[in-house]
């Protein structure tokens, strides 16, 4: 099975809900630490908000929030560092899974769901920053867009929801600044505009006549 099929494949919201319960006891399991504190925050109508752990040393580990109905809303953990490490998880007011994560020191990816269960978004980061591989995913689970990262900018491939190209591009190191050539395709798979771009203008521009 591809990485882009086993992504898009779509679980009921039962299952997500089964999931994100899961999630929050493996949460307790994965915690290596002593836990020597914790603080409450509350809403200004006294429901508890977050709770925030501390560990032997008084560095905050690890925090937990709630939604007023006093479901959970997020659990956030982080190394001595002040990195994402372990596990983050966030939970629709339903019980749905909306998102997770695992991390390293850091370094990790995580799974964005729209509330019935179906993917949103996939992407690798390091200490927020993303890196990597980004995918993004219409309503209906089909691949929306994808976006490679290297050490010089990134390049970006987009789809119609039918699946045939929509763009074909590169950013800069700045992530903002196209430059080269861009490419854009109708939702038929006809290439209808070609871009040129340099240091983020717009250097020269192509429209294609469609034959009817």
């Amino acid at each position: 099975m591809s990485l882009i099929l086993a992504l898009s494949m779509t679980p009921s919201v039962y299952g997500q809900n089964d999931i994100s319960k899961a999630m929050v006891e493996m949460d307790s399991r994965l915690t290596d630490y002593t836990i020597s504190r914790t603080d409450t925050q509350f809403y200004e109508t006294k429901e508890l908000h977050k709770l925030f752990y501390y560990d032997s040393d008084s560095i905050l580990r690890k925090t937990a929030s709630f939604y007023r109905s006093g479901k959970k809303k997020r659990l956030l953990n982080r190394d001595q560092e002040d990195r994402l490490d372990g596990l983050t998880l966030t939970i629709y007011e339903s019980g749905s899974l909306k998102s997770y994560g695992m991390y390293n020191k850091g370094v990790g990816f995580s799974y964005q769901y729209y509330e019935d269960g179906r993917i949103k978004i996939y992407s690798q980061s390091k200490d927020t920053y993303l890196i990597g591989y980004r995918a993004t995913f219409c309503s209906e689970g089909e691949l929306y867009s994808e976006t490679f990262y290297d050490s010089t900018g990134y390049s970006v491939l987009g789809y119609h929801c039918n699946g045939n190209l929509r763009v074909k591009g590169r950013n800069d190191t700045a992530y903002i600044n196209k430059i080269g050539k861009w490419e854009y395709w109708n939702e038929e798979g006809k290439l209808i505009k070609v871009e040129f771009w340099e240091d983020g203008q717009l250097i020269k521009e192509e429209k294609i006549e469609i034959s009817r």
